[in-house]
């Protein structure tokens, strides 16, 4: 058997967390969500934090920076599924 050696996993530019962790307004996650008729604790379980984190963040509430990533990449998800378009002046 051979050793394979896994390369370190590469910390994001700055640029890159800004980029990936900028989210739509706070109307805008809850008009999302609400489209595509997910509960708080589907999203809550699928981006892995409490329901009451995402109504949190339906607020206004901005998560660190792992969070924000896995919920911006699940919002745009839901938003394709079901054709909502996301006005890019929204995002925060």
């Amino acid at each position: 058997m051979t050793d394979t050696i896994t390369p370190p996993i590469r910390a994001l530019t700055l640029a890159e967390e800004v980029t990936l962790t900028r989210l739509p307004a706070p109307h805008i996650r809850r008009a999302i969500r609400d489209a595509a008729n997910v509960s708080l604790r589907r999203l809550a379980r699928e981006i892995r934090v409490s329901h009451g984190s995402i109504a949190y963040y339906e607020r206004g509430g901005q998560p660190g920076t792992e969070i924000a990533i896995r919920y911006r990449e699940q919002l745009e998800r839901l938003a394709s599924a079901v054709g909502f378009n996301i006005p890019v002046d929204t995002q925060t």
